[in-house]
């Protein structure tokens, strides 16, 4: 895990009362004013933000029918999955980086990633 950094999804709009997270942002703990926007993704839901081993990648679901992958600084922001109709969600990797885990409709899949 990326010592220092956290990753979390949250609203661009934080003044509305109806939000979604739309912001993959990324934030050093030891710094308040360090937050860092990765992506924004327009109207949806991002969640299931998870780190890489390393810490040099972030996956995370999209709208719960896509999976992406974005490298810790905010370049290559990858569609890895895109299932309409689908429920994909909670993405995290295998402990060697080269799997990904994921639900589908709350069954667990696999991504084989390299």
């Amino acid at each position: 895990m990326l010592k220092g950094k956290l990753a979390f999804a949250r609203d661009a709009n934080l003044d509305r009362w109806d939000t979604t997270p739309d912001l993959v942002v990324r934030a050093d703990i030891a710094s308040s004013d360090s937050e860092t926007t990765l992506a924004y993704m327009g109207s949806g839901n991002v969640g299931g933000l998870s780190w890489s081993a390393d810490g040099s990648e972030l996956v995370y679901s999209y709208a719960m029918e896509q999976v992406y992958r974005i490298n810790a600084d905010g370049t290559d922001n990858a569609l890895l999955i895109d299932a309409p109709g689908e429920i994909d969600r909670y993405p995290d990797w295998s402990p060697d980086g080269t799997t990904i885990v994921f639900t589908r409709w709350g069954s667990p899949y696999l991504l084989f990633y390299d």
